[in-house]
């Protein structure tokens, strides 16, 4: 298996899949009312709903990257955006956009070449690998976030 080929199975099993660690962050996200995406069981953290947003900013920013872009911190705006309307078409729409957007990174990822993944990034000390295997370790933090959240529902 190429590292490619290996990352993308990463990505893949990580997001809908029967990873290593525990449930996807599907898996966490199945069944998820918008009332409960929205509650905040935990004083000054994130609901899930703005979990889903967040993990989909960061994804989005590997794509961007993998389509020519600069490397880019986001803005808090960007990284934790605001829940635009908590009803269940927008929690719905939410979750339509992740998933599209991780399908989007494993399509792209996918069309790389393994020597792709080692050069430095323009602008930044690290290379496309790194941002790869973070996306791949982000997406797996915030799906046990996810999980915890989901045990105050009970």
């Amino acid at each position: 298996m190429s590292e490619i080929e290996c990352i993308v199975d990463l990505l893949q099993t990580g997001y809908n899949g029967s990873p290593w660690h525990g449930p996807s962050l599907v898996a966490n996200l199945t069944d998820v009312t918008a009332a409960q995406a929205a509650q905040k069981p935990i004083p000054n953290g994130h609901c899930i709903w703005e979990l889903v947003q967040h993990v989909t900013a960061w994804v989005n920013v590997a794509i961007n990257v993998i389509d020519g872009q600069a490397y880019a911190i986001l803005p808090v705006e960007q990284d934790w955006p605001a829940i635009s309307a908590e009803d269940e078409s927008g929690w719905q729409a939410a979750l339509g956009i992740l998933d599209s957007s991780m399908e989007a990174l494993i399509a792209a990822v996918g069309e790389l070449q393994d020597d792709a993944l080692w050069p430095n990034l323009p602008g930044v000390e690290f290379n496309m690998y790194w941002m790869l295997m973070g996306v791949v370790q982000h997406s797996a933090y915030h799906a046990g976030q996810v999980g915890l959240i989901r045990k105050s529902f009970a």
